[in-house]
């Protein structure tokens, strides 16, 4: 970025910020990338789609694999963790709603605002990562699927990306040409004291940048036109690289990375949806847990916790 200073009065040399008194000049691809300007902007979508709190580094909903995505499904307020000791010196971890937690069941505030949730339920940290598990292991399994989906989507992004004319290499060409032609020009005016020698090199700089973006879509053009890809040859290279996305170790960074949320209902049901998939995973306890759970054994954390899936549904 240039001109982020100027000089009203070339007389005392005086430097003032650039509030928008002059136009700034911003020169694209100037030198060398570490990563190309596609995967900075991704991953920059990306961190604003995670960044529940509005603020860089503010909060810590990526602490556990569950922070910020077990959500109430009444009031829609996320579930918050607490964790209980016991004097043998185990310890479980659970979840509630933070509406209910605070404000208790569902009820009218002497100001006269409805307040409080009556969701009445409490996860428990382990059922929830049972859960978890028993989804993401469905989509591991799934490799035949997964490789039919993506390759179906990659040659429809290719067709489509090959028959787009923003793209197409002689346009491009034939725009270079012309900003260079543009650039010719400014010299001629230069000499023919039209304009000045600041104005001449605020044009050049702007054409400069220009042609650099030109050049840099050009590039792309050309290297894609030299792509072929045959389905057999696309399907197979997708399921390789499957294979060695979905054989990793269902640890926590892989969990935090899947989980999108985790809804959780009356009636002791459970929604999960995982990142990038259409699918829903319903889940509901069974009625054994449920019998303990009402006779007190839910403070012993040695009591398993048993559970059934509902239905998948896409």
């Amino acid at each position: 970025m240039q001109k982020k200073t100027y000089t009203p009065d070339y007389l005392t040399h005086q430097k003032k910020y650039n509030y928008g008194a002059e136009e700034k000049v911003c020169l694209t691809d100037h030198h060398e990338a570490i990563i190309d300007r596609d995967l900075w902007n991704t991953v920059q979508a990306e961190l604003a789609r995670r960044n529940r709190h509005g603020q860089l580094g503010v909060g810590h909903g990526n602490r556990y694999v569950f922070s910020g995505k077990i959500k109430c499904g009444l009031c829609g307020n996320t579930f918050v963790s607490k964790t209980k000791h016991y004097p043998s010196g185990k310890s479980t971890k659970k979840w509630n709603c933070f509406t209910a937690l605070h404000e208790g069941r569902n009820h009218i505030d002497p100001a006269g605002n409805e307040v409080g949730c009556d969701i009445g339920q409490l996860l428990r940290d382990d059922f929830a990562h049972e859960v978890l598990n028993t989804a993401t292991g469905a989509v591991l399994t799934s490799h035949r699927w997964a490789a039919g989906q993506i390759t179906a989507c990659t040659k429809a992004e290719i067709q489509r990306s090959e028959t787009t004319g923003e793209d197409n290499a002689e346009k491009l060409e034939y725009e270079i040409q012309q900003v260079k032609q543009k650039k010719e020009g400014i010299l001629d005016a230069f000499f023919s004291k039209d304009i000045t020698k600041e104005e001449m090199r605020w044009m050049n700089e702007r054409y400069d940048c220009q042609l650099g973006e030109l050049q840099a879509a050009l590039r792309a053009a050309r290297e894609r036109d030299q792509l072929s890809y045959e389905t057999e040859t696309l399907q197979s290279d997708v399921k390789a690289h499957l294979k060695a996305l979905l054989g990793r170790e269902v640890d926590e960074p892989f969990q935090k990375e899947i989980l999108d949320a985790m809804i959780v209902y009356p009636g002791r049901h459970l929604e999960v949806r995982l990142n990038l998939l259409p699918a829903k995973w319903r889940f509901v306890l069974d009625a054994i847990a449920h019998i303990r759970r009402q006779s007190g054994c839910h403070d012993d954390p040695s009591v398993p916790i048993s559970v059934r899936r509902a239905c998948n549904s896409g």
